[in-house]
């Protein structure tokens, strides 16, 4: 007779205890940025998904309701769009179990996935099943496994900070040498042909940054004025522009229009003065440290680092105008605080009718009045070319709303005294 493996003992054990109650199951699979450097095709999207799916569909009281994928989301921040997703259907109670493929999928920091594992999960009642560690949480036997489990939480934990101090001191050999270690080369650069990592102009991308600077200096034209404008003018974005020179292969960026958020950032990068800046954000997992903002005085500055788009007085005179503009914003604040803002009741649950996302609530003052009212964010945040434009005051939606429920009251008012006739 073949020996029946100890994780399929274990499964097995908790299937004849629990097989009256079906579990609707989140499959959460996750793949690191490290994953995909490391060519770890084990952990793929593709085969995480497979193992879990085949699980699944050899134990019928596991029922899935969704598949939850991060793909190159970091293990130690639980920040992550997916296992929010997943965590807002269980608290929905939409989902009351999770499977994933084991307990570096779930997570690599030691102290917040065993507050998952050990509070969370059971303060729901949710259950938790890991299947290269053998461990299903509504399992007695796992009972017993709680350091085990405990020490691969230790173990996963050590080795993301290991790693972490390795990248760390690559990164700041790398920096010393004066190269260019950002993520994505900034616009109106490239990097040379020859794979060095120094910062050369790219003609083509600089001429519309010097014409960005130009609008914002001779007319004082707004970001979302300027971003319209290009976009009336058919220059592509950033990312399109990057995606039609072939840098970058994902098709959905050929889609992308200029918006505001890009003038904004063009316009306030140092960069473009032929400056190198490292260090506005730091994360050191290794000493401890999260994701945080640096102080300008602790920043490492390599000036005239690489060739210059902007030169410092046209620079200079942007910069000012956005510092008035922000002095004025604040003033208003200062004038208008007296106004105390209302609960949004239709926070999460209104939304536009053309392009379904959210609507936001924006507030003005009006003659000394203050009132609220719902706009579509994609319109707003694609300087009007994506969607139409929206302006739903709160007190006509409340009265719409309130209209709805009565008509509602009313009929099923009269259907009962109908059936009382």
């Amino acid at each position: 007779m073949a020996r029946k493996s100890r994780r399929q003992s274990v499964i097995a054990q908790k299937e004849t205890v629990t097989q009256e109650k079906v579990f609707k199951t989140g499959l959460y699979v996750r793949l690191s940025i490290e994953d995909v450097r490391d060519r770890k095709d084990s952990d793929s999207i593709e085969n995480q998904t497979y193992l879990l799916k085949q699980f699944v569909e050899e134990r019928p009281f596991l029922q899935i309701y969704s598949i939850y994928t991060d793909n190159g989301e970091k293990g130690t921040n639980f920040d992550r769009p997916e296992f929010n997703r997943l965590m807002d259907d269980v608290k929905a109670g939409r989902v009351n179990c999770i499977v994933v493929k084991d307990l570096s999928r779930f997570g690599r920091d030691y102290l917040e996935t065993g507050n998952y594992l050990e509070k969370i999960f059971p303060f729901l009642g949710v259950r938790f099943i890991s299947i290269n560690d053998n461990y299903d949480s509504f399992n007695p036997e796992n009972s017993n496994e709680g350091l085990i489990i405990s020490l691969k939480n230790l173990l996963n934990d050590v080795y993301t900070k290991d790693i972490s101090k390795k990248i760390i001191s690559t990164f700041r050999e790398r920096q010393s040498k004066g190269e260019f270690l950002g993520a994505h080369v900034p616009y109106g650069y490239s990097r040379p042909d020859d794979g060095t990592y120094k910062l050369v102009v790219d003609e083509e991308a600089a001429l519309v940054v010097r014409q960005i600077y130009q609008w914002k200096v001779e007319e004082g034209l707004s970001d979302t004025a300027i971003a319209r404008r290009l976009n009336d003018m058919g220059i592509p974005s950033p990312s399109k522009y990057k995606h039609l020179k072939g840098e970058w292969k994902n098709a959905r960026y050929n889609n992308n229009i200029w918006q505001r958020q890009a003038i904004k950032a063009i316009t306030e990068n140092e960069v473009y003065l032929g400056h190198k800046i490292y260090g506005k954000i730091q994360a050191s997992l290794y000493e401890g440290k999260r994701k945080s903002r640096v102080p300008r005085d602790e920043w490492t500055i390599i000036e005239n680092d690489h060739e210059q788009i902007i030169d410092q007085e046209t620079f200079d005179i942007v910069h000012a105008r956005r510092l008035e503009v922000y002095k004025e914003f604040t003033e208003r604040l200062e004038q208008n605080k007296h106004f105390e803002n209302t609960e949004n009741i239709f926070k999460d649950i209104a939304i536009c009718g053309d392009c379904k996302c959210k609507l936001v609530r924006r507030r003005r003052i009006k003659n000394d009045e203050l009132y609220y009212y719902f706009s579509c964010t994609t319109y707003e945040t694609n300087s009007g070319y994506k969607c139409t434009r929206k302006h739903i005051v709160e007190t006509d939606m409340i009265k719409a709303v309130y209209a709805a429920i009565r008509s509602q009251i009313d009929m099923v008012a009269s259907v009962d005294d109908i059936l009382r006739k």
